[in-house]
C-alpha cells in the first residue's frame, strides 16, 4: 500500500471447493495486515452461487481453481479493471488445469490473461504451475487454524486416514485396506468431508469411518492417532499432515516433506507401519520445524510480499 494513501485497501478472500483454508487465511489477514487493509471472505453457497462486489475490492485473491472460474475472473476484469487478481493454487487444482483440451484452451488464455500473481502453498506445485502456464508463482503456506503443540502418544497405536469415500483410486485405498488387513490389532480411523454413513460398511473390523471432524472434536481424535496417512497421487501442502507434525506425531505421505515418511509404494506404508508400532518417541524435530514455519505470522509475512508486488 502506498504511504500516500489513506484509503484502506480492500481484499476479497474467494474460498473454492472446500473452503475452509480460505476463511483461515481471511482470518489471519484481518487480525494480523492491520487498518490499512479490509478482507471480506466469500464462497459458493449449496447452489454453487456466490455474490462478490468486485467493484467494492483492490484484490481479489481466489484460492482453489475448478468450476467456470476462468468466467468469474473476466467477469471480474470487466466489473473493475483496476482490480488485482491473485490466484493461490492448492492441492490437486493443477490436475483440473492439465485437463484442459484444445476446446477449453480459452480456459487457460483467460486465466494467463487474468491472474496478476500466481501463488503456490507448495514449491513443488509452484513448479508446476510455472510450467504448465509459463509464469512465475510465489509461496504462501496454507496453515492450520490454530497450532497445534506436542501432545503424547496415545498408549494404544492407532492411524488415522484422510481420504474422501468419492476419492478411493486417487488415494489409493485398497492398499490401505490391504495394510490394515495385516496389521489386525491397529485401529484405522478415516475422516474425510462427509458423513460415516457415506462409506459404506467398513470392510474390516478394525477399520472405522469418523468423516469430519474439527475444533476440539478433531483435537481428540488426532491426540487418539500416533500417525497420519495421506496417500493421494497428487497433493500440495497438506495441513492435516502439518496438524499431525506439529503434535509430535508421524505422517505417512505421498509428498515429500521433510520428517514425513515419503510412501511411494503399499510395501513403503507396510513397512512405515510395522516401524511406528513399536516406536514410542514423539516426533520432536518435526514439531519444531512445522511450528516455527507454519502459523498465521509466517503465513501473513508471505501475503504482504505478494501485495507489495501489485502495489498495495
Amino acid at each position: 500500500m502506498s504511504e500516500f494513501s489513506s484509503k484502506p485497501v480492500t481484499i476479497g478472500v474467494l474460498g473454492l471447493g472446500v473452503p475452509i483454508h480460505a476463511y483461515i487465511l481471511a482470518k489471519n489477514m484481518r487480525e494480523l495486515l492491520g487498518s490499512n487493509y479490509r478482507v471480506g471472505f466469500f464462497h459458493f453457497d449449496k447452489d454453487f452461487h456466490v455474490r462478490i462486489p468486485f467493484k467494492e475490492l483492490d484484490v481479489l485473491w481466489n484460492m482453489g481453481l475448478f468450476f467456470n472460474v476462468d468466467c468469474l475472473f473476466d467477469i471480474a476484469k470487466e466489473e473493475n479493471p483496476k482490480i488485482k487478481i491473485v490466484n493461490m493454487w492448492v492441492g490437486s487444482d493443477i490436475l483440473w488445469a492439465q485437463s484442459f483440451t484444445s476446446g477449453r484452451r480459452k480456459c487457460r488464455d483467460c486465466i494467463v490473461r487474468n491472474i496478476d500473481v500466481h501463488v503456490a502453498d507448495d514449491e513443488e506445485l509452484g513448479e508446476e504451475v510455472e510450467k504448465l502456464f509459463g509464469v512465475k508463482t510465489y509461496y504462501v503456506p496454507t496453515v492450520p487454524e490454530q497450532p497445534f503443540q506436542p501432545s503424547p502418544l496415545p498408549p494404544e497405536f492407532a492411524v488415522a486416514v484422510y481420504m474422501h469415500p468419492s476419492r478411493k483410486e486417487f488415494c489409493n485405498y485398497d492398499a490401505i485396506v490391504e495394510v490394515a488387513k495385516e496389521n489386525p490389532d491397529v485401529p484405522f480411523y478415516f475422516f474425510a468431508l462427509c458423513r460415516p454413513e457415506d462409506w459404506g460398511e467398513p470392510p474390516l473390523p478394525n477399520i472405522h469411518f469418523i468423516g469430519w471432524v474439527s475444533g476440539e472434536t478433531k483435537e481428540y481424535w488426532w491426540r487418539k492417532c500416533s500417525a497420519l496417512i495421506y496417500t493421494p497421487k497428487h497433493s500440495g501442502g497438506s495441513v492435516t499432515a502439518i496438524e499431525f507434525m506439529q503434535m509430535g506425531r508421524y505422517a505417512l505421505i505421498t509428498k515429500n516433506m521433510p520428517y514425513a515418511f515419503h510412501i511411494k509404494t503399499r510395501e513403503d506404508l507396510s513397512n512405515a507401519i510395522k516401524h511406528l508400532k513399536d516406536k514410542r518417541e514423539l516426533n520432536l524435530e518435526a514439531s519444531r520445524y512445522y511450528l516455527e514455519r507454519y502459523n498465521a505470522k509466517v503465513q501473513v509475512e508471505h501475503v504482504l510480499k505478494i501485495l507489495e508486488k501489485i502495489g498495495c
